[in-house]
Formats: structure tokens, sequence, C-alpha cells
């Protein structure tokens, strides 16, 4: 079950949707315009959040006559917000679901694609994760995992944790703050590797990396990163995203008070695709070059009445 140290603060994690999108899209933009559907899939989303990625991006290119799209999330905090953004809409489903924890028998197999975005960067364990989803998949599905495996978002928080003020009451803050494959030198390998332990098959693995900069602090993703340590009191969660906000200034992470230049480390994110067997819908692969996506996206949305 989730830990109050693992919560967001959901109206803020809310608030910053156009940065969240954006720093997203370039990862998204790697699967193919030309993806292929069959029609009747059931559709699942781990991880969703707030819903409004999922609302954005995810359900525009579903087809007319899918049968179902479940968001799932561990938080249902975050699940009635989901269920908000949704409100309306025919066939769309809510699932509270930890992905670390193997899914119930009801649901193995029950699914033709799979997404997730923003989530598996949280869990250690992405071998296990990873079988879950394919358990989770009927023959012949397939997913889609997005996650951000160098995150220059909680770059500042990392540099503090070596700090001597900070690094006594930051011991073991990596058990919320997880990112894998931070340190890891070949992450593609690395991601290859678990996609075809678990069994997955036509495995594309890649780094996508986006530049894009906060407005302010006062809009800031670090304001609603989940409390780094169970033993925080107010006191020190302000005291550190003071100094949090310090260090992200020197990285241009923020417009309002940078130079012209770009942000100086850009966020990574990890891509994952694979394969539950042979089956009408391959020819799937990670597109080398984003195909820029974001507007055809928002057109398909709109003539579905969204």
């Amino acid at each position: 079950m989730e830990r109050n140290e693992e919560k967001y603060d959901v109206e803020k994690f809310r608030a910053i949707k156009d940065y969240r999108l954006a720093c997203f899209m370039p990862s998204f933009d790697r699967i193919p315009r030309n993806l292929k559907w069959r029609g009747g899939e059931r559709v699942l989303d781990i991880g969703c959040g707030p819903g409004d990625i999922t609302k954005v991006c995810i359900y525009p290119i579903l087809p007319q006559n899918y049968e179902k799209l479940v968001c799932s999330d561990i938080s249902p905090e975050m699940l009635e917000v989901c269920k908000s953004v949704f409100a309306g809409i025919k066939s769309v489903e809510f699932l509270q679901m930890d992905i670390r924890e193997s899914p119930a028998e009801s649901l193995k197999g029950t699914f033709d694609r799979i997404f997730s975005t923003f989530c598996f960067m949280y869990v250690a364990d992405q071998e296990a994760a990873l079988k879950n989803v394919f358990d989770l998949l009927a023959p012949g599905g397939d997913c889609w995992i997005h996650q951000l495996s160098r995150p220059s978002v909680v770059l500042p928080l990392f540099k503090l944790a070596e700090s001597p003020k900070w690094k006594d009451k930051l011991q073991g803050f990596r058990t919320v703050q997880i990112y894998p494959f931070t340190e890891d030198p070949n992450p593609v390998a690395t991601g290859e590797k678990y996609m075809k332990s678990v069994g997955f098959t036509d495995i594309s693995v890649s780094i996508v990396e986006s530049h894009v900069q906060m407005e302010s602090e006062e809009d800031s993703l670090i304001e609603s990163l989940p409390n780094p340590s169970k033993d925080f009191n107010e006191e020190d969660k302000q005291e550190l995203l003071k100094d949090q906000i310090a260090i992200a200034k020197s990285l241009n992470f923020f417009k309002n008070n940078s130079t012209s230049d770009p942000k100086k480390v850009p966020e990574q994110f990890l891509v994952m695709y694979g394969l539950t067997g042979a089956s009408s819908t391959a020819e799937m692969r990670i597109t080398t070059e984003g195909d820029q996506v974001e507007d055809d996206l928002l057109d398909r949305g709109a003539k579905r009445g969204q």
C-alpha cells in the first residue's frame, strides 16, 4: 500500500500539467503514428495519476470501437481526480493497483495494450514489475513503458543528500525517490535485458531527452514531490524546498529567472516497448525520430468531443 511519504501533493501536481505534458511529449512521440489497432481493445494505463496525460495523450489514439480503458493508480486520491477528468466518457474504468505486487488472477491476461508514464521510476524491482505487466497482457498484447531514467527535476535533492546539512536527514530517501536507472551506465541494455527475461519479444528500448523549463519556482514540480522521509516535519520540508529551488535556479530550471540559455540538465526518459508473442499488432517498434504528434493528438481528441 502507498506510504504517506510516497504521496504527491495532488493539487500542486495537477497545476503543473503543462510542464509535465511538454516534458513527456518527446518521449510519447516515439510511439508511431501508424500504431495498429484491431478494434475491441482493452487498454490499461498504469500510474495514471490525475488522468490529465491519459486524457490528452492516450485516450485520443484509441480506436473508436475500443472495449474499455482502465485507469489505474496506487493512490485513491489521484483516482478520484482522474474520475472527474473522464466524467461523462463511456467505457472508462478506474482501478486502485500497485504494479509492484502480483496482479489478481482475475486481471491476468485481460488487456491488449498497456501504457505507463511517470510511474516505473518509483519501482525498485523493475524486472518483477515488468513481469506483472506481462501477466496482465493477453497473448499478442503489447506495452509502452515511459519512465524518467535520469531526472533533472530531482537532481537538486540528489545533490543535497550529499551535503553536510542534509546528509543525515536524507538517509534512505531513495526508498521514495527511487529512479533505478539514474546511475546505470547503460539503461538501454538493462531495460532490454529485463524485458527479455520476463518473456517479451519484438523489444525496443531507447533514450529520449527533454529540455523543457518550468515556468517559475511558484509553479514547480519540486513543490509537489513526495516527502523524502517519514521523519520530516513541516519546517524540514520548507527548508529543504528552499534549498532545492536554489539549486534548480542555478541550473536554469525556471523561465522567470534564467537567461536565454536552455535548461542545463535535460530530463531523460527511458522508453520500453515489448510484445507478448506474435500478433497482427506487431511491427510497432519505437520510432527513432519524434513525429511531433501533439497537435495531431489534440485534433483527434477534439473530434471525439473531449
